[in-house]
């Protein structure tokens, strides 16, 4: 881990909006340059039969890590996998494995590490955690078109993929795909 690739974390909604969803671009072969890591609670709350998708990349299973256990109770909104996938990211970034992304949906989730960070003790055990990058499945797919991972002439596709789907994606953010 943190031999200068990217390590992208992936929570549950992620996994099934970018390996579900989108049925009109292998978006793994686009992820390879990227170490993709869920933990045993991500991998759990997808599924065992784990997509055929899935299996064709390395991705680490990583135990419940119970870093921040004291903090919980303060975000009963936050389901497991999107907890030991916030853990795992800071503990990751803290470590400076590499360039760490947490790519999560779930606003609440996004809501937790943004109130996380701001506790002392959390900045006290982690100095940089208020240097964690975050984003959802749509700015990791403006991120690889950007920097030319993901060819543009998959976005109509894309776009109609996400539209069709059974995820709720605001409208205006599927758009800002082709933006």
């Amino acid at each position: 881990m943190g031999d200068g690739l990217t390590i992208k974390i992936f929570d549950t909604c992620c996994l099934i909006t970018l390996f579900e969803t989108i049925k009109s671009c292998n978006i793994i072969q686009v992820c390879e340059s990227y170490e993709l890591i869920m933990t045993s609670e991500v991998k759990k709350e997808f599924g065992e039969a784990s997509h055929e998708s899935i299996s064709t990349i390395s991705i680490q299973l990583l135990e419940n890590l119970s870093l921040l256990d004291e903090y919980k109770n303060a975000f009963p909104g936050v389901h497991e996998g999107e907890w030991t996938s916030i853990e795992l990211a800071i503990l990751l970034n803290e470590k400076k494995c590499g360039k760490v992304v947490l790519v999560m949906d779930d606003n609440v989730g996004k809501r937790c590490i943004n109130e996380l960070i701001q506790y002392d003790g959390v900045r006290k055990i982690f100095p940089n955690v208020d240097k964690l990058r975050v984003t959802g499945s749509i700015g990791l797919l403006k991120n690889m078109v950007i920097n030319g991972k993901l060819a543009r002439c998959f976005i109509k596709g894309i776009i109609q993929d996400l539209s069709n789907g059974n995820r709720w994606i605001s409208k205006d953010l599927v758009n800002s795909l082709s933006e």
